[in-house]
């Protein structure tokens, strides 16, 4: 996918050792963060991180990251670089970078466990350039169902992900600035999170939208956890964003939601409710639901509700056709399900006859709280035989 020659995105077709500076032209930002004047400017600095790093980690631009993250304090700043490069080596670091070096960071699926965080974090590491050439980084928490997301993705799956792709976007910016001769950062849009540690100086500012009005309460108990640069760098508008994002990205490179004219599409923004039907069970009742199933086909459900578990059992209806009465076949047996914590799926592989699929959810148990529930049943011809037993997955 082309995206008007800025050099950020495309199918692959920008590895980070080629991609080039195209339309880049240096303004007030650029004359701020040239190499050559840093480098005049705070040639004793340099020289000492120089000696210091020599052989370990001698690319100015990295060196001048940890300087200005720690207000050119060299103590402070090399004290953190060397506590990286100890965490780069514990980690393998090297074999990391390496492995994903050539990635496009908006393939993210390539990524460790990227496919699944995807699905539950949608997010553009790099989706456009700013007004000073850095490139723009588009993430949507605010999308993310919490404990869908806690059920299907662990701390460290999510740790390696960033990791990961941390270190592609690190190379990335590395690459950039030798080929400008500028410190090059990123701006962050956050559809209601910033990220310091290992690699700092990476961000130009973040700016939260949609924020509504009780998350500057707690924006005012995380703010003292960052350093005062951080915390300078973020910029937290409502619902009224317009004006102060296209206060440092062109309309072109704006996303369209978000009042820009671009209308490359940020993120794959999976639908987590394609398909679901909403129901409510009454205090003490019950709902049915009856599925028709042809001979040998699959059956999944995947139940969610609010608040409260609810009681589950499905059982399948045949006619025996030799002495003419209903069959009734137990495919899940009652249970109450814990689908308010996270969505419960199952499946079961008819057998070689036709029938009916009954669902009964049940909150005879609750005399005075109804449930309300969202529900998808489907019904396909599996690759599965029909011996498959049934199998119910709380995810």
């Amino acid at each position: 996918m082309a995206d008007g020659g800025d050099g950020l995105l495309g199918s692959a077709v920008l590895p980070v050792r080629q991609a080039s500076a195209l339309n880049w032209k240096p303004g007030q930002y650029g004359r701020d963060n040239d190499m050559e004047v840093l480098q005049a400017t705070y040639a004793e600095q340099f020289a000492v991180m120089k000696e210091r790093f020599k052989g370990r980690e001698d690319d100015p631009y990295i060196q001048y990251r940890f300087m200005k993250a720690f207000k050119f304090n060299l103590d402070e700043a090399i004290a953190h670089l060397e506590a990286t490069i100890a965490w780069k080596a514990s980690i393998g670091y090297e074999a990391i970078a390496a492995s994903v070096r050539d990635l496009d960071p908006n393939d993210l699926e390539k990524f460790p466990h990227g496919e699944m965080i995807q699905r539950y974090f949608p997010q553009c590491p790099r989706y456009s350039m700013d007004l000073d050439g850095n490139p723009v980084d588009v993430s949507c928490p605010g999308m993310i169902i919490p404990n869908e997301f806690c059920a299907h993705v662990t701390v460290e799956q999510m740790e390696a992900f960033q990791v990961h792709l941390v270190a592609n976007l690190s190379q990335w910016l590395g690459a950039r600035s030798h080929e400008r001769g500028v410190v090059v950062r990123m701006t962050r849009i956050i559809d209601i999170q910033v990220a310091q540690a290992n690699f700092v100086e990476h961000m130009a500012r973040a700016i939260v939208i949609n924020a509504p009005s009780m998350f500057n309460y707690i924006w005012a108990i995380v703010k003292p956890l960052l350093n005062e640069r951080t915390q300078q760098k973020v910029i937290i508008v409502g619902s009224d964003y317009r004006a102060t994002l296209l206060k440092y990205i062109a309309p072109d490179q704006l996303p369209e939601c978000y009042g820009g004219t671009c209308k490359r599409v940020p993120f794959t923004h999976f639908d987590h409710d394609a398909g679901f039907e909403n129901s409510v069970v009454a205090a003490g009742g019950s709902v049915q639901k009856t599925i028709d199933v042809g001979p040998g086909m699959l059956l999944e459900w995947a139940v969610r509700s609010a608040d409260k578990d609810i009681g589950l059992d499905v059982r399948f209806v045949c006619n025996d056709n030799a002495a003419n009465s209903p069959i009734e076949e137990v495919i899940l047996p009652p249970s109450r399900i814990q689908s308010h914590v996270s969505t419960v799926r199952g499946t079961w592989t008819a057998p070689a006859r036709p029938g009916k699929a009954v669902f009964t959810f049940d909150n005879s148990y609750s005399m005075f709280t109804s449930k309300s529930i969202k529900v998808r049943i489907e019904t396909s011809f599996p690759v599965a035989t029909p011996s498959d037993p049934p199998v119910l997955n709380p995810e």
